[in-house]
């Protein structure tokens, strides 16, 4: 039942309703009669969530056959002794109940208790003494649902068992909702919390002085050991942030364990050098087989994946964000490049050592990398971005050519790329190679924004493209250019001669604005571009003359509809 607060119930309200088993209120301050309770000896659940509980609580200790019970923000402050009586409940729920005191011999003899709920979402977490956490203790060995926010002058917690915990939502420390630096290696290990890592699938650590991933996994196995008995061997989500003395996250043995792995973020760790770190020479093979995701954000000081060169191997990561990586310089490496000898005589600064690190890499994002000057290499196989769909990089401003490869001599690359956006890359000169045509079989997107040096979008050399290019058609269909200081034209053609140029037929609309130099959007003007789906081009704030290419374009469309 849910209503007004006031509402009011008769004295005799339960008279009569000896086999009622269910019973809930919400938002109601006056929700029962305190003497009717005791008819209702078959009641199985009572939830009383949000209410007023003006009355004293001891009667519905009288209840012996509950097996739910909830409070759930209510605000109640204390469970009182007679509580006790309740041998038979199974859940109890006083979440959002904060300041909560529990009397000594409450939990010790729920002793059916299979769930329970005291999470007080940012305010004064439960009161808990030595005897509550003793009883805890004895309790947690039959709880199969655990949510609790340990804070504060709180007795220690000592003794709790795991093994029968399904779920659970822990916080040792810090509210959950907090951010804060008061959590500690120490803490975690002393409330034996490395136990549910066994059963954990998701994990989230903030924690100051932790090191490496092993400083909370005291039973780490060894490398020789089978990967299930790894703590973390069930991990599937892994987020680690503002860790001020983390240097490196993995040791290769724990690295190696993290087998169903699919989500990695770590951010913020201002010290962080390599997600993972090895004493060898480098020889190691270290596979995340199932990593599906990956983000790395605000690390500084990050120099690679992996430090010493070891092999990385990345076999479903679908998405990769990078953003924050200061002393980077490349994403990937060249085959030739995959040592850190040449790394280390060419000054280039390598995440990956391997350039078919992430054969399905899907979506690229890359922000906010001061010093890096490419992604790939010149030497870099294309063939790795075959299945790369979004392409995103922003606020790089080292970048002078975006796709630095040669596609000349590839006559059947098939792209899968379908969006392209560069942003704020104010050293980038050349956004794509003298052939693009590999790269439009399935681009539907293309956006460059806020940057000084482009001067020309399409700058194609017929000499370059392959017969199959030549004919080939594209999904392109949108062209959005902004505040492109230097922009002189969208398409630049070289050795076109008479011929009809493929590969934009899918185009319908052009959007170009403030880009105070730009003159053509095609050179030479007697190119002939194949534009039929050509619907709208927009040219706003712009110099040179912007008007006459508007009508040129759609005098082309027309040209070229005509002679089909």
């Amino acid at each position: 039942m849910q209503g007004d607060e006031s509402l009011r119930f008769p004295l005799d309200f339960y008279q009569g309703m000896k086999k009622l088993q269910v019973i809930a209120f919400e938002k109601l301050e006056y929700p029962v009669v305190p003497t009717s309770f005791q008819c209702s000896t078959n009641l199985r659940t009572l939830c009383l969530d949000k209410c007023s509980l003006m009355f004293d609580l001891t009667c519905i200790g009288n209840l012996s056959n509950l097996e739910v019970l909830s409070f759930a923000n209510s605000g109640i402050t204390i469970l009182p002794s007679t509580f006790g009586n309740l041998k038979k409940l199974r859940l109890l729920d006083a979440t959002g109940c904060y300041n909560l005191v529990i009397d000594d011999g409450v939990l010790k003899n729920m002793e059916k208790l299979e769930e329970l709920y005291m999470r007080s979402f940012g305010k004064k977490a439960c009161c808990f003494t030595d005897n509550n956490g003793n009883e805890l203790a004895e309790r947690s060995e039959h709880l199969s649902a655990l949510e609790l926010e340990f804070v504060g002058n709180n007795a220690p917690l000592k003794n709790l068992s795991f093994k029968e915990l399904n779920g659970f939502k822990l916080s040792v420390g810090c509210h959950f909702t907090e951010v804060g630096w008061r959590h500690r290696s120490q803490e975690l290990l002393k409330s034996k919390i490395n136990e549910l890592f066994k059963m954990t699938d998701a994990l989230y650590l903030q924690v100051y002085d932790m090191n490496t991933l092993e400083d909370v996994d005291v039973e780490s196995p060894h490398p020789q050991h089978h990967p299930r008995n790894s703590s973390f061997y069930n991990l599937r989500f892994l987020v680690v942030s503002e860790c001020a003395e983390l240097k490196y996250l993995f040791t290769p043995s724990v690295a190696t364990n993290l087998s169903n792995l699919e989500y990695l973020e770590i951010s913020r760790c201002p010290i962080m050098e390599a997600v993972i770190h090895t004493e060898n020479d480098g020889s190691d093979i270290i596979k995340f087989s199932n990593l599906k995701y990956l983000r790395l954000d605000a690390l500084p000081n990050l120099l690679s994946f992996c430090d010493n060169v070891s092999v990385i191997e990345l076999p479903r990561l679908m998405e990769l964000q990078l953003k924050g990586l200061q002393n980077l310089t490349s994403i990937y490496p060249s085959s030739a490049s995959s040592s850190s000898v040449s790394s280390n005589i060419s000054g280039v600064q390598y995440f990956f050592h391997k350039e078919d690190a992430t054969p399905k890499l899907e979506k690229l994002f890359v922000s906010d990398m001061k010093i890096l000057k490419e992604i790939w290499p010149p030497q870099f196989s294309i063939s790795n971005l075959c299945l790369l769909r979004e392409l995103t990089v922003e606020h790089c401003g080292s970048i002078v050519v975006l796709f630095s490869m040669d596609f000349g001599e590839i006559e059947h690359l098939s792209s899968s790329l379908r969006s392209i956006e560069v942003i704020e890359c104010g050293s980038l000169v050349n956004l794509l190679p003298r052939n693009p045509m590999p790269l439009f079989n399935h681009l539907e997107k293309l956006k460059v924004e806020n940057c000084a040096s482009v001067e020309v979008i399409f700058d194609i050399d017929m000499g370059c493209v392959g017969e199959t290019d030549k004919v080939s058609s594209s999904r392109l269909r949108s062209i959005r250019l902004r505040r492109l200081g230097k922009l002189r034209e969208v398409w630049r053609i070289k050795d076109a001669g008479n011929n009809l140029i493929h590969g934009f037929e899918a185009v319908e609309s052009i959007d170009i604005k403030d880009c105070e130099r730009f003159e053509n959007i095609i050179t030479p003007p007697t190119t002939i571009l194949d534009m039929r789906a050509l619907k709208q081009v927009t040219i706003i704030r712009c110099g040179g003359e912007s008007e006459r290419n508007d009508e040129m374009v759609e005098s082309k469309q027309e040209q070229e509809m005509a002679e089909q």
